[in-house]
């Protein structure tokens, strides 16, 4: 095989794993952006007095993950757990955060108004929905690699190694509709 084929073939090969490598990063990107957003949910909550858990705003995103989700042809049941896990690591952050504000309270900072902190956090919520589809619709799965690379690139501070296993063991329930048959 000529040496010019043989390198040609090296950096296809390379472009390809890479591009593979910068997709599969795409889902992990997302869930960092979406939980580090939870900050100044803690700081905008913690001015207004107001408790970190708030179920009515907790049933609200799942709704509408799930909505999300079946209008993107994801099984909507299954984005349950990744979003409950999204959830619920979400108030772990926040519930971190004012535990250090009580002993180191932070001063010169002023969050957005949480209506906008949430709007944002739906924006990533929608386009974490559609990046799985993608993703899953490519039949790219959640693998062992996947999930170092999730421990790496999810690094908001207050975030534990044990809650992104949870992050990433709801990931791996998530998957297409199912196709009917006619």
């Amino acid at each position: 095989m000529p040496r010019i084929l043989k390198i040609w073939m090296l950096v296809s090969c390379m472009t390809i794993f890479s591009v593979n490598a910068s997709e599969m990063d795409k889902v992990f990107s997302l869930i960092d952006q979406r939980l580090s957003y939870m900050k100044e949910v803690a700081a905008d909550k913690a001015i207004k007095h107001l408790a970190v858990e708030d179920l009515r705003q907790e049933q609200k995103v799942l709704q509408k993950a799930m909505r999300t989700a079946e209008a993107n042809h994801l099984d909507a049941d299954s984005v349950k757990p990744l979003f409950t896990a999204l959830m619920e690591t979400a108030k772990v952050i926040q519930y971190r955060y004012r535990a250090d504000w009580l002993t180191t309270p932070q001063i010169d900072w002023q969050p957005r108004k949480l209506e906008e902190i949430r709007a944002d956090i739906a924006l990533s919520s929608d386009l974490l929905i559609k990046e799985l589809r993608r993703r899953l619709s490519a039949n790219i799965g959640f693998d062992q690699v996947s999930r170092d690379r999730l421990m790496q690139i999810v690094d908001e501070p207050k975030l534990s190694d044990a809650d992104k296993e949870r992050i990433f063991t709801a990931l791996q329930t998530v998957k297409l509709k199912a196709a009917k048959l006619t």
